[in-house]
C-alpha cells in the first residue's frame, strides 16, 4: 500500500511544472530502485565469458586491536617515528616497524585507504608473529574471479604465480588457463598448481569507524571504515602472460567477451635483472593480441604506483588500450597528479565535493579518450559513459547494472565474503546514505542549471552533457564486516552486468 502511494506521489508531482524533492523522499525512491535492481535477471549474466588477471593473490588480513597496535608502538624507536611523523612526508614504500605505524596512524586518522609495497621479509615476518591474520583471496583479479563465479557466470582467471596455498582460495567455478600435452585447457586452479611458486601475500590491516588509538598523549578516533595494505614483492612475480601462453593468446582472446586485468602496481624498475620497460613492452604487445577480438572489451582497475618514474610510464601506455577504467577518491587525487593535473588534484583534496571528483575524472576521461570511467568514493558512485558507447541502449540500463553492483557489494560487505544470488535477493530495503543524497542534490545545484532537468537528474540519476552520459547513484548503509574488494566488485559487477 506504501508503494502505490507513494508511486501515486511521484506521478502526481511529475505532472506539476516545479515540486520539492525532499530528501526523505529522494532516499525512499533510490532505496526502492537498489532493490529492484537486485532481480535483474541472472540468467542473462550467464552468457557473458569473463577473463580476470593478473594479480590473485593472498590476502592477510589483520582486523584492528587497539591493545595490540598500542603495545606494539611503545616497542617502536620513538625517535624514528617521532622524525617520520615530523615530516609528514609520503612514503613510496614501507621497509621498517617505524614507517609501518607512520602509515598506519596517517590513514588511521583520516579514514583513508592506502596500499604500499615492500621488499623487507623480515618486516612480513614481525606481522606474522605479532598480529593474528586470516587468510583470503585478494588481489582485484583474485577478487572479481571469485565473487562472478559465486555469481554463477563463466569466470576464468590467470595470475602468474599458483601455488598450493594460492589455488585453495580459488572458489568451485574458477577455472584456470592451463597447458597439457601441448594444448590449452581450462582447470580448477588445484589442478594447476606449480610447488616452486611462491605465494605474493598483502598484508591487509582493517580499522573501523568509531575505532580508538592512544598515541602520543592523545586518543585518535578514526572516522571511516578503511584499510592499510603492505604488498609482498615475490622477485619472480611479473604482472604479464608467462612465454608459453603467448602462442595460445589469440585462444583465449577469441573465448572472451570480457577482461578485467589490475596488478600493474607490482612494476618495479628492475625485474628479474631486465629494466621494466621491457616488460611493458611485452605486456602492451598482449593486450594487443586480446584486443584482436572486435568484441571483447576490457576493464582497467587502478592501484597507485608510488614511484614517478614507473607510474607516468605504464598507465598512459595502457590506458589506450582499454575501454574502461576504474578509480577511487584518493587515487584519483594521485592519478591527476602523477599525469600534470596538479589543480584539479589539490582542488579534490582541499574539498572533496562531488563537483570536484566529477571534474577529475571528466579530466581523466577526456584525456586518456576512454569510453567508460567509474568512479567510487563514500557514499556514491560516478559512471561516465560516452555516447557512441552507449549507442541506442538506454542510460537507465546502465543505472540498473550500477545498482545491482551496488548491491552485490552490500551483500559482500555484510557477509564478508564473496556473495551469492541467493545473498544479494534476501536484503530488503536498506537505508540510503545521507551522503549519498547529499551529494545528488549538492552536484545537480551545481552542475545543472535547469529545475525540471535536477529534479529528473535526482530521480533517474543520469545527465547527458557534451560527449558524454553522467551518471551518479547514492550507495545504501549497510554494517561492513570488511571493507576490502567492495570497489573490485562495483567495478566488475557493473561492467559485466551492462548491456553487451
Amino acid at each position: 500500500m506504501k508503494r502505490q502511494v507513494l508511486h501515486q506521489f511521484i506521478l502526481k508531482m511529475k505532472k506539476r511544472d516545479e515540486w520539492m524533492l525532499t530528501d526523505s523522499l529522494l532516499s525512499q525512491i533510490w532505496s526502492k530502485k537498489t532493490k529492484n535492481a537486485a532481480k535483474i535477471p541472472i540468467s542473462s549474466l550467464k552468457s557473458r565469458k569473463v577473463f580476470s588477471g593478473f594479480n590473485a593473490i593472498t590476502d592477510a588480513v589483520v582486523k584492528f586491536s587497539s591493545s595490540d597496535f598500542e603495545s606494539e608502538l611503545k616497542n617502536c624507536n620513538a625517535i624514528k617515528l617521532q622524525s617520520l611523523m615530523h615530516k609528514g612526508k609520503a612514503l613510496a614504500s614501507i621497509e621498517t616497524k617505524e614507517e609501518f605505524f607512520f602509515a598506519f596512524i596517517q590513514m588511521f586518522s583520516k579514514g583513508k585507504a592506502l596500499e604500499l609495497p615492500s621488499s623487507n621479509e623480515k618486516l612480513f615476518s614481525y606481522f606474522k608473529l605479532k598480529f593474528k591474520e586470516k587468510l583470503r583471496m585478494g588481489g582485484q583479479a583474485g577478487i572479481i574471479a571469485n565473487q562472478l563465479a559465486r555469481l554463477g557466470l563463466n569466470s576464468v582467471c590467470y595470475a602468474p604465480l599458483i601455488s598450493r596455498q594460492q589455488a585453495r582460495l580459488f572458489l568451485p567455478g574458477v577455472f584456470f588457463p592451463f597447458l597439457q600435452y601441448g594444448n590449452l585447457a581450462y582447470k580448477k586452479p588445484i589442478a594447476c598448481i606449480r610447488d616452486l611458486d611462491d605465494t605474493k601475500t598483502n598484508w591487509i590491516f582493517e580499522f573501523g569507524k568509531g575505532d580508538k588509538l592512544k598515541f602520543n598523549g592523545k586518543t585518535i578516533i578514526c572516522p571511516r571504515s578503511n584499510r592499510l595494505i603492505v604488498a609482498s614483492r615475490p622477485k619472480a612475480y611479473l604482472p604479464l602472460f608467462e612465454d608459453a601462453l603467448l602462442s595460445y593468446l589469440p585462444s583465449i582472446s577469441s573465448s572472451f567477451n570480457l577482461y578485467f586485468l589490475a596488478g600493474f602496481s607490482s612494476f618495479q624498475i628492475t625485474m628479474q635483472g631486465r629494466h621494466f620497460r621491457h616488460y611493458l613492452h611485452k605486456l602492451l604487445w598482449q593486450i594487443t593480441q586480446l584486443k584482436k577480438n572486435k568484441n571483447a572489451k576490457l576493464h582497467l582497475e587502478y592501484v597507485a604506483i608510488h614511484n614517478p618514474e614507473l607510474e607516468s610510464a605504464i598507465y598512459p601506455s595502457l590506458l589506450p588500450l582499454f575501454d574502461s577504467f576504474g578509480i577511487n577518491e584518493v587515487e584519483t587525487m594521485h592519478f591527476l597528479k602523477m599525469t600534470g593535473d596538479n589543480y584539479l588534484s589539490k582542488q579534490i583534496g582541499r574539498h572533496e565535493s562531488p563537483m570536484n571528483f566529477y571534474l577529475g575524472i571528466r579530466r581523466i576521461f577526456h584525456k586518456f579518450k576512454l569510453n567508460r570511467l567509474h568512479a567510487h568514493t563514500l557514499g556514491y558512485f560516478f559512471l561516465l559513459l560516452r555516447k557512441e558507447y552507449v549507442g541506442l541502449k538506454s542510460p537507465n540500463d546502465f543505472v540498473s547494472s550500477l545498482l545491482f553492483a551496488s548491491r552485490v557489494a552490500d551483500a559482500r560487505a555484510s557477509l564478508g565474503v564473496a556473495a551469492s544470488i541467493h545473498d544479494v535477493l534476501k536484503f530488503g530495503d536498506l537505508k540510503m546514505s545521507k551522503i549519498g543524497i547529499d551529494a545528488m542534490n549538492s552536484f545537480a545545484n551545481e552542475f545543472i542549471k535547469s529545475k525540471p532537468q535536477r529534479q529528473k537528474f535526482l530521480l533517474n540519476g543520469y545527465f547527458e552533457i557534451d560527449d558524454h552520459f553522467v551518471i551518479m547513484v547514492p550507495t545504501s548503509i549497510v554494517r561492513a564486516k570488511s571493507t576490502v574488494g567492495l570497489g573490485d566488485t562495483i567495478s566488475s559487477i557493473a561492467f559485466a552486468s551492462e548491456p553487451l
